[in-house]
């Protein structure tokens, strides 16, 4: 069988193209790690992973079966150290996650996955998303083992040594109205904060500037965090006034790069109304308004 010369050279062609395709790579979405809140398991996520797979398919995903139920009570510090252990054992033998990959928290575990990046020298996170993340503290009592205590004697029990020393909760509850006893006391986020200046730490600075974006979700309708911008990086005064992040202290003074990293665009933050606050985990139109964007 013979072809004419302008049939040989379509078949030559149309080969050329065939071997194209499948030699050149088809695009591969960065590994996705996620980390629950408070009282909460690995399970929460099932959704969120549900959702990457129907719109990125083949992402590897890792819900972290860790600090679950009862065990997320356990001290912040406990936990940054054994989840970083675990993080680093999965990068370091995995080399899916050599090009970079994404961390998603919620809730508590946001405040945590912060503490990791923090405390990770030379990690290779690209995106953190946090979702309604306390990370200037709780100062509400809508939250897991905190409801027969009020406001007014939380930082009583909170900020004394045995506290600080075995429940999560107390290494963030920030009392506005005791704002020197929360730094004199509180060992936890204060310290993630860089505010203490007998104890500042340069690296944690560094190690989250190597962020390449930092995304902070949150929402007037969450209904457990207090106050709910909190996960905004705001807070409230002494009198119970907001002030805005851009005017809180770890901003001004830039004391782990939060402010690097705003004037340097690589800080996205929104917070739409009425979201309640396990909404972020299986809302599948929060998850592709918010959330999926940044999962490239």
């Amino acid at each position: 069988l013979r072809m004419s010369p302008h049939k040989s050279v379509s078949v030559v062609v149309l080969a050329l193209v065939a071997v194209f395709f499948l030699s050149a790579p088809c695009h591969a979405y960065l590994p996705v790690v996620m980390m629950h809140g408070i009282d909460g398991s690995a399970q929460d996520f099932a959704p969120m992973v549900k959702n990457i797979q129907k719109t990125h398919p083949g992402t590897l995903t890792l819900s972290l079966p860790l600090f679950q139920g009862v065990e997320s009570f356990l001290p912040m510090e406990y936990q940054t150290e054994h989840v970083m252990r675990y993080l680093k054992n999965l990068v370091h033998n995995n080399s899916s996650f050599a090009n970079g990959w994404h961390l998603v928290c919620h809730s508590q575990g946001a405040l945590l996955c912060r503490s990791v990046i923090e405390n990770w020298d030379n990690h290779n996170i690209n995106t953190f998303i946090s979702l309604a993340g306390p990370h200037l503290g709780q100062f509400g009592t809508d939250f897991p083992v905190l409801y027969n205590i009020t406001t007014e004697e939380a930082y009583l029990i909170l900020y004394t040594p045995i506290a600080q020393d075995t429940f999560s909760v107390a290494g963030y509850w920030h009392d506005p109205r005791h704002e020197q006893d929360y730094l004199k006391s509180c060992r936890f986020l204060p310290n993630l904060n860089n505010v203490l200046n007998d104890s500042i730490t340069p690296s944690f600075k560094t190690n989250f500037l190597l962020l390449q974006q930092l995304v902070l979700l949150g929402s007037n309708g969450d209904g457990v965090i207090s106050p709910w911008f909190s996960s905004m990086f705001s807070f409230w005064d002494e009198h119970l006034n907001l002030v805005p992040m851009q005017d809180q202290p770890i901003f001004t003074n830039d004391t782990f790069g939060l402010k690097t990293l705003y004037n340097s665009r690589r800080l996205s933050y929104s917070y739409p109304p009425g979201v309640y606050h396990t909404d972020w985990l299986s809302n599948f139109t929060l998850y592709q308004t918010y959330i999926e964007p940044w999962l490239i």
